[in-house]
């Protein structure tokens, strides 16, 4: 078993050329307004996912995903929270582990940052 401190840092070396999917659902609170990252109005949203990575070898990393933000529609929105390992394939099978997400959301583009604990 190993360790690691960062899930971002460990996994980053050990996972190679990666891809991410998830399946979920976001809940849109249309009553409940909220001041964007730019300081405008914006709706409050929450998302739950369970996503894979997979790794360049074929290895499989899974984890339960939650995070909440404001967005506008327009401008980038900043999504925060947490994940939980759930597991994964080849030499993440017995995987767990759990930390916080900060991400980007802007139009179609995602990026994300994991850091927390993984042992494997």
């Amino acid at each position: 078993m190993r360790r690691a401190r960062h899930a971002s840092d460990v996994l980053s070396p050990h996972l190679g050329k990666s891809t991410y999917t998830a399946v979920g659902t976001i809940v849109l609170y249309f009553e409940e307004g909220c001041l964007t990252p730019g300081g405008g109005p914006g709706i409050t949203f929450e998302s739950s996912t369970a996503g894979t990575i997979i790794a360049a070898n074929g290895d499989a990393l899974t984890a339960d995903v939650a995070v909440s933000g404001c967005a506008d529609g327009e401008t980038a929105a900043l999504p925060s929270g947490t994940y939980t390992i759930t597991g994964g394939t080849g030499r993440f099978a017995d995987a767990t582990g759990e930390g916080t997400v900060e991400a980007v959301a802007d139009g179609e583009a995602l990026s994300n940052k994991w850091a927390g604990t993984i042992s494997y």
